[in-house]
């Protein structure tokens, strides 16, 4: 007798005929006397950075072919399992959210600042004579007028 008639393995597996019994081969992802246990590829907290992970599962028909009796063959609808996607967060990125990206890589900074990269951000230091958040304010110095005569005036070369 064929154990494997009834088809008693979920469409994600395969049942192999056993004398007496059946086993069924599960899919990638799938787990239980019938395969009918999705595993939940997020339980191992694959995502880094406080990404969020969610568990995917698309179904795909797949061209296996399935024994239905001994000697007979059909097409089978296959689950086709993805794993997990990462979410990640702004200022993240890449398959776990392991790359934190490089705000600096644009050279926002101007006037020759100094950039350092932040989480989703960063900051510039400013050269002498500048200042804003991207060093892009040409500090006026004679302002607040620091010169004490005309005289004076040229020789600091105040505008």
């Amino acid at each position: 007798m064929n154990e494997c008639q009834s088809n008693p393995c979920s469409t994600r597996g395969r049942c192999v005929d056993r004398r007496g019994a059946y086993v069924c081969e599960c899919d990638d992802g799938y787990a239980g006397t019938n395969c009918e246990k999705d595993i939940n590829e997020c339980s191992s907290l694959p995502c880094e950075n406080n990404g969020k992970c969610v568990d995917i599962v698309r179904p795909t028909l797949m061209l296996n072919l399935c024994h239905v009796r001994r000697h007979v063959l059909r097409l089978c609808l296959r689950w086709q399992v993805d794993g997990f996607e990462c979410r990640c967060l702004k200022g993240f990125e890449g398959l776990r959210c392991e790359v934190n990206i490089n705000e600096c890589y644009s050279m926002p900074c101007a006037n020759r600042g100094i950039c350092t990269d932040l989480i989703n951000s960063y900051t510039c230091e400013c050269p002498p004579g500048y200042r804003g958040d991207n060093c892009q304010v040409d500090i006026n110095e004679c302002e607040s007028e620091p010169c004490l005569n005309k005289v004076l005036l040229h020789l600091h070369m105040c505008r």
